[in-house]
């Protein structure tokens, strides 16, 4: 477990003098640009709940994907709770892809994988 634990504070390590900035440092910087076309989509009805660096927490075969992020978004209905989600991904101050609208009652959304 020790060697683990090394092992992971190295590899965040490597990626934050790739970077220039730790890997939280980008995703809240991400988090941030997201939010704002986000507010334009649906009447701003959508906000972020879920945001992943593909380079940091994925297997990154598809080189299309580099720099960029995943993220869920919800809407939430009158009574507070989520009733439709959207994915999408992030690179470098836009929108690249949004899903359509996923109809749940779920009351939480995480990002596991991502696949072709």
């Amino acid at each position: 477990m020790k060697y683990i634990f090394i092992i992971y504070v190295l590899f965040y390590l490597l990626l934050s003098s790739i970077y220039g900035q730790t890997i939280d440092e980008r995703i809240d910087k991400a988090e941030y640009k997201i939010n704002s076309p986000l507010q334009s989509y649906d009447n701003g009805s959508f906000q972020l709940i879920a945001i992943a660096d593909i380079d940091s927490e994925f297997i990154n075969t598809f080189i299309t994907l580099k720099d960029c992020f995943v993220f869920v978004a919800c809407s939430k209905d009158q009574w507070e709770s989520n009733e439709r989600f959207i994915n999408g991904i992030y690179k470098e101050n836009q929108l690249l892809w949004l899903s359509d609208q996923i109809l749940s009652h779920a009351s939480q959304a995480y990002i596991i994988d991502i696949m072709d």
